[in-house]
């Protein structure tokens, strides 16, 4: 981890991968309530730990508070602007809000900084099918089918935009 945050714990680091790794997880039980302690001493310790504010984010998340998620990765995006995966994990959240055009653009800006991310591709693409776009969701099927040929979710992408085609 390129972050750095000592809380006095010879372990930390592998603490707090662990931790990301039960929180990202969709399969993986909820995270225990000392890797709940270890996020709210990292933030207490530096508010501003922006891995511990994306964690947070995603937690909330999890927990179904979509809303307050994505004011959290808006205050991880005001301190790591640059920073892709917040900006598709928000697009994420948004989309799960029903807010299309939000997450159109919260995906266009993790694509301007990482072109090359197939996952963004087909996320973007799936908006676009949501929002009628048929131009933009066959430019970003086609994107993302380049960047991952054998990925499994291929075939469903080239389906919803065959649907919205008329095909």
């Amino acid at each position: 981890m390129r972050e750095r945050l000592a809380l006095g714990e010879r372990d930390f680091e592998q603490k707090f991968a662990a931790l990301a790794a039960a929180v990202t997880d969709p399969a993986a039980s909820d995270a225990s309530d000392l890797d709940r302690d270890l996020l709210r001493r990292a933030l207490e310790r530096e508010p501003a730990f922006w891995p511990a504010c994306l964690l947070r984010g995603l937690w909330i998340a999890r927990d179904g508070d979509l809303e307050d998620a994505v004011q959290e990765l808006d205050h991880v995006l005001a301190a790591q602007p640059s920073n892709d995966m917040v900006w598709f994990t928000r697009a994420i959240q948004l989309r799960k809000l029903g807010r299309l055009d939000a997450a159109r653009s919260s995906l266009e800006r993790a694509l301007a900084i990482r072109d090359d991310e197939g996952d963004y591709h087909a996320q973007l693409a799936m908006v676009a099918v949501e929002l009628r776009d048929l131009a933009a969701a066959r430019r970003h099927l086609e994107r993302s089918i380049v960047l991952r040929p054998e990925h499994p979710d291929n075939d469903r992408l080239r389906e919803a935009v065959d649907a919205l085609s008329g095909r």
